[in-house]
Parts: C-alpha cells; structure tokens; sequence
C-alpha cells in the first residue's frame, strides 16, 4: 500500500469506519455478472451446486481478508499513535469493532481492554464521573465544531456522553 493509500485508509478508519464495514459487508457472489447474462446465471447455478452460494460467500471474504490486510494496516497506524494517546484514540476502538467484524474476538478483546484500562487510569479507577463528562462533553464540541453534527464520530460522541450520563443517573440528560 503506497504512504498516500495508508493515509487515506487511516483517515477512514478514523472518520469514517462505516464506510469500510459497509463495503465489506456488501460482497455477494449472488450480485456477480459477466458480460453474458446467461454466463451469469450457468456459473451462479454450477456454484450454488458444486459449493452453495453462502460457503462461496465466505471463501471470497475469507481471501479478501487476505489480500486487504485492513486489520494488519490498522494494527501498524495504532503503532504509530504515541503510547499517552494510543488507548484514548478512537482508532483502538474502530480497529477493535474491524477486528470484530472479520471474527477475530481475541483481538478485538485485547484492543477493548486496553482502551478501558487506560480509560480507567486516566479517570481513576472509582470512576471520576464529573471529570469524564468534562471530557466527553469536550470531545463532542471539538467534533461538532470540525466534522459537523451529523458525522459518525460526531454522533458517537453523543452516544458515549448519553451513556456517561445515564450512569451518573442523571434525568433528562441534565449534569
């Protein structure tokens, strides 16, 4: 992957994972064509006998796991986020949730743990519940102010404060 793809790919893990998941959850051999119509339907029909189309389905995500090292490309952008930021990162949680998504559990646990571990050391282990609102509430303006109120990271923002909230009992989302 040329520097220029890396960047681009870090950027979208970042911002914009759901694209990723998205175009990786939309590969079907069912929706694959050929220039004939009727090649279409005779190799679909071969599959679906020889294989079955869902065993097809995930041989293909299995090599396309192979040949996009998504996972692998992530791992090596987390590497590079200085240790103090590394599990304050949204990338740890968005490498967690791809690692998850190929069904790598073990993974996407220990980057989990880690994110929480040092979530915990930064607020205390009691849990400074007034100190992690600041903070989300924070967050959630810097992104309002540069991606926009609806963008993902946005939205998730307001998901992590809504929760911090509900666990701080708070009605109505007042603090």
């Amino acid at each position: 992957m040329s520097s220029e793809q890396q960047e681009a790919f870090e950027t979208a893990l970042l911002e914009d994972f759901a694209s990723i998941a998205k175009k990786l959850s939309e590969v079907d051999v069912r929706k694959a064509e050929c220039r004939n119509p009727k090649d279409t339907e005779q190799i679909l029909g071969e599959l679906e006998r020889e294989v079955g189309l869902t065993e097809c389905n995930k041989a293909v995500f299995g090599l396309l796991r192979g040949a996009l090292p998504l996972a692998g490309q992530g791992r090596a952008a987390l590497e590079r986020v200085e240790a103090a930021e590394r599990a304050t990162s949204a990338l740890i949680n968005q490498l967690g949730a791809l690692l998850k998504s190929q069904g790598d559990l073990d993974g996407a646990e220990a980057l989990y743990r880690e994110a929480l571990e040092a979530k915990r050391e930064t607020l205390g282990k009691k849990g400074d519940l007034d100190g992690a609102e600041a903070l989300y509430r924070e967050a959630l303006e810097a992104k309002r102010e540069t991606l926009g109120y609806r963008h993902p990271s946005t939205l998730q923002s307001i998901s992590n404060l809504g929760a911090l909230l509900k666990a701080k009992g708070c009605a109505g989302g007042e603090g």
